[in-house]
């Protein structure tokens, strides 16, 4: 019975460590198209472009809070 519990243990561990590296991944590819788009932007619309994705940041980051 005893085995039995450390294998559950185990499972919730590697289920954990897999949710985490999934936020890891989408975090790197959130923050990657965003620094794409601000190096894309016509200069023209640089300010107004940059200041949404300063928005579009901060509102991803109330909503995807860090918990190190």
């Amino acid at each position: 019975m005893r085995r039995g519990c450390g294998s559950l243990q185990q499972y919730r561990e590697d289920k954990q460590r897999e949710r985490e590296r999934e936020q890891d991944t989408a975090e790197s590819c959130f923050f990657m198209v965003l620094a794409d788009m601000l190096t894309t932007v016509d200069p023209a619309y640089q300010w107004e472009a940059r200041h949404k994705l300063y928005q579009q940041v901060f509102e991803y980051t109330v909503q995807h809070p860090r918990l190190d």
